[in-house]
């Protein structure tokens, strides 16, 4: 891998895939209160307009339309002036979540914000991936003894209770599944259970499919699908979208083995990145202690509101503005 991890996942971030960001804005904007900016540099910006409380207030929010993994623009370095422009024109705002930045994007973003009157707060965003390692051999290698014996052990578990791996999974089953899932940590809502959500992801895997990009491995117990990992391919960067497992099942780590299954074929057949689409669940750290050290930037406009809501959360949280 010739460039940094940073530059090797922007230029192959999610919202640049077509599939992926056109089915997710076609299906998912439901409430149709995504903004589609142009900025007038030839990039774009999805943002989707809500409602969140910060320092105890109110605020009219905008944050990125296809979700966290979203980057706040597609286009090239130098944007943000562009961006922010747009921002400030809209008006209609108080404060504004830009996520999955570079350190030169966030310095921008900071500088120009600066120059416009807007407080801005800077925060990790980090992104738990494998970087740089070119088998599953190579990657074994990488773990201690220790970790490859636990793996070692939970494939015996899963053969000797029967379970089987598959690599096709009919969507009736992950249908299925999504039903019966465990949270991911410790979370009350599910986003999965959206009719809307379904929708796309079925869509987007008959997508991604179709173009050869799709791997995903299913954990069965009969014909019962009982876990899986589900991703897809850009060019040198792998995405892992969608997990689940069924915790009736959850002694065999179903969830784990089967990305564990997926990680395998991903590499031997080449990937300089490995996204796991998030840091912070402590399974990812069976994988990979590797993270993309990404920022978040929190943005407030010049408004009344926004003002007081900023300086109280300055003073709250002993985070400076920059």
């Amino acid at each position: 891998m010739s460039a940094d991890p940073v530059t090797t996942f922007l230029r192959e971030s999610p919202s640049l895939d077509p599939a992926f960001s056109g089915l997710r804005r076609e299906i998912l904007d439901t409430a149709k209160c995504w903004i589609d900016l142009e900025l007038g540099d030839g990039s774009r910006s999805w943002l989707r307009r809500g409602r969140h409380s910060v320092s105890g207030i109110p605020l009219r929010s905008l944050e990125p339309a296809l979700g966290w993994e979203q980057r706040p623009w597609v286009g090239a370095q130098g944007s943000a002036a562009a961006l922010l422009g747009a921002l400030i024109r809209l008006a209609d705002w108080d404060v504004c979540y830009l996520n999955s930045l570079s350190d030169a994007e966030t310095a921008e973003v900071v500088d120009t914000s600066r120059s416009l009157g807007l407080r801005s707060f800077v925060f990790p965003l980090p992104v738990a991936a494998i970087v740089g390692i070119d088998s599953y051999a190579a990657l074994l290698k990488s773990r201690d003894r220790a970790t490859n014996a636990k793996q070692r052990s939970k494939y015996r578990k899963i053969e000797q209770a029967g379970l089987v791996f598959r690599d096709s999974i009919p969507w009736s089953d992950m249908n299925s599944l999504l039903d019966r899932r465990e949270l991911p940590g410790g979370a009350d809502t599910d986003y999965t259970r959206s009719p809307a959500f379904r929708r796309f992801f079925a869509a987007f895997r008959e997508q991604v499919a179709t173009e050869g990009r799709l791997v995903e491995y299913g954990l069965y117990d009969g014909s019962k699908l009982v876990a899986y990992a589900s991703g897809f391919r850009m060019s040198r960067v792998f995405h892992f979208y969608q997990g689940a497992y069924d915790p009736d099942y959850r002694v065999y780590r179903p969830g784990i083995m089967a990305y564990e299954k997926a990680i395998e074929r991903i590499l031997d057949q080449g990937a300089d990145l490995i996204d796991f689409m998030g840091a912070g669940f402590a399974y990812f750290h069976e994988f990979t202690r590797e993270e993309v050290p990404l920022k978040r930037v929190l943005l407030f406009s010049r408004s009344l509101r926004a003002r007081l809501a900023g300086r109280l959360f300055s003073l709250r949280h002993g985070h400076d503005a920059k």
